[in-house]
């Protein structure tokens, strides 16, 4: 609650990706790769970080992605960094391996163990009493989508990942008082993380601690991207 004011004055809330530029090289093994630079930013600012991803279409219908990420004007920790994108609204099962059943954070998860998991998309939500962040799962190998009349779709970590799946934004969230003001949405937001800040107890107690806190540091994160189970 009180970090995130650091994180509105550096304009982390509402930044995005500027003065992108694109190459796509096609090799001679049938390999083609898309990278995309560019600068994070909010509007009227100067930017905040440099960033890099590279998309490689693999044979077997898989695509890896890397992301280079590096800070230049950041004066907080980073709330969290990843990917986020939405899911058609008839992936309506996730499995994964990793932490659960319940959700996990990097500092709260010891009650969580590593196994297989199976649940509904809906079933991820954490209906805190306040609307907030909720719902993420830590340590992940792997996470699996699939529903009718779709292709399931795995994500595997390079080497772990953290997700969260909510059928509302997370704007929403931070906007909503009362879980009444929440507006649900058959198609998902999917968030696809390296990395998060801990969770802490500021509310109402200490801040979270130095371990735990995801500086602003250069990193490297990647996932692979495949059809059903192939791995």
């Amino acid at each position: 609650m009180h970090i995130a004011n650091e994180w509105r004055v550096d304009g982390l809330d509402r930044a995005n990706l500027y003065r992108c530029q694109t190459a796509i090289n096609a090799g001679d093994d049938s390999i083609i790769t898309i990278n995309v630079s560019g600068e994070l930013a909010a509007d009227g600012a100067r930017p905040l970080a440099e960033c890099q991803i590279q998309y490689t279409f693999l044979p077997g219908s898989k695509v890896q992605i890397d992301l280079e990420f590096k800070p230049l004007l950041i004066n907080t920790r980073l709330p969290r960094l990843g990917f986020k994108t939405r899911l058609h609204q008839d992936y309506t099962q996730v499995q994964w391996y990793g932490r659960g059943p319940h959700e996990s954070y990097v500092d709260r998860k010891d009650a969580a163990f590593v196994d297989l998991y199976t649940a509904k998309t809906t079933e991820l939500f954490h209906p805190y009493l306040m609307p907030q962040e909720n719902g993420n799962r830590t340590d992940v190998r792997w996470v699996q989508f699939s529903g009718k009349d779709v292709t399931g779709i795995r994500i595997i970590g390079q080497p772990l990942l953290n997700f969260s799946i909510h059928h509302c934004s997370l704007e929403n969230l931070e906007e909503a008082k009362h879980t009444d003001e929440i507006l649900w949405q058959p198609a998902p937001w999917l968030y696809l993380d390296l990395a998060q800040t801990g969770l802490g107890s500021n509310a109402c107690g200490p801040d979270t601690l130095p371990q735990y806190r995801l500086k602003p540091y250069p990193y490297h994160f990647g996932l692979i991207l495949c059809p059903d189970s192939n791995d």
